[in-house]
C-alpha cells in the first residue's frame, strides 16, 4: 500500500500507513503458501508454448 501511494508522488511513510491500518483493525496479509515467483514463471512457460 505504502508503493501505491508514493508512485503518484505522496509522501507517506511506511510506519504511517502501518499506523492507519492498524487503527481500522485491519490485520497484516498472511503468509501464502503458494508457489513462489520463479515456480509460477516456470509452470507458465511451459504451459503457454511460444507462437
Amino acid at each position: 500500500m505504502h508503493g501505491e501511494l508514493v508512485q503518484p508522488g505522496y509522501q507517506v511513510g511506511a510506519s504511517t500507513v502501518w499506523t492507519i491500518l492498524r487503527s481500522a483493525h485491519v490485520d497484516p496479509a498472511p503468509r501464502r503458501s503458494g508457489p513462489t515467483w520463479r515456480q509460477f514463471l516456470h509452470t507458465q512457460a511451459h504451459a503457454h508454448p511460444r507462437l
